[in-house]
C-alpha cells in the first residue's frame, strides 16, 4: 500500500487498513477533508467514507459488478470520455482516475451511504440495490 493511500481492498474482498492514517484520526480526519476541498473526494463526505469507498469494492469484486457499463446507462451516456468528465466535474476526481472504471462504484458508495445527496451516487447504488432485490445479476451490471 502507497504511503497516500487511506485503505485498499485486496483479494478481491479484503479491506486493508493504513495504519499511518488509522493510528492518528486527526491526521486522517485533516488529510481526508483537504481531499474532499480539492474534490478528489465525493463533496460532504468525512473520514468515515473510507471504509464505505472500499465497501464498493468488495461488492464491485464479489457480484462481478461492471462499474463502467452501468454508470453509463444510469447517466445515459454513450461517450466514455462524456461519462470521466461528467464524474470528475459531479462525483469526484477520483471516480474518474482510472479508464477501466474500478473507482467509480466506490465513490458511489461512499457519497451514497454517506448520505451527502449527490445524485450520482444515489442514481448508481439505487440501480445495484435493484439487482440485489431482484435477487439475480443482470448480464449488463
Amino acid at each position: 500500500m502507497k504511503k497516500e493511500d487511506f485503505a485498499t481492498t485486496g483479494s478481491g474482498h479484503v479491506i486493508h487498513l493504513n495504519a499511518f492514517y488509522f493510528c492518528n484520526l486527526q491526521l486522517q480526519k485533516q488529510a481526508y477533508s483537504d481531499a474532499v476541498k480539492e474534490g478528489d473526494f465525493v463533496a460532504g463526505t468525512d473520514w468515515r467514507a473510507i471504509g464505505r469507498h472500499e465497501t464498493g469494492h468488495v461488492v464491485a469484486n464479489a457480484y462481478g459488478i461492471d462499474s463502467l457499463g452501468l454508470i453509463k446507462e444510469v447517466l445515459k451516456f454513450t461517450s466514455i470520455a462524456d461519462v470521466f468528465y461528467h464524474l470528475g466535474k459531479e462525483l469526484s476526481i477520483y471516480s474518474a482516475a482510472y479508464n477501466d472504471g474500478r473507482e467509480i462504484i466506490s465513490e458511489c458508495f461512499s457519497g451514497y451511504y454517506s448520505k451527502v445527496g449527490n445524485k450520482i451516487a444515489d442514481a448508481f447504488v439505487s440501480r445495484c440495490l435493484l439487482v440485489g432485490k431482484a435477487g439475480e445479476m443482470d448480464e449488463s451490471l
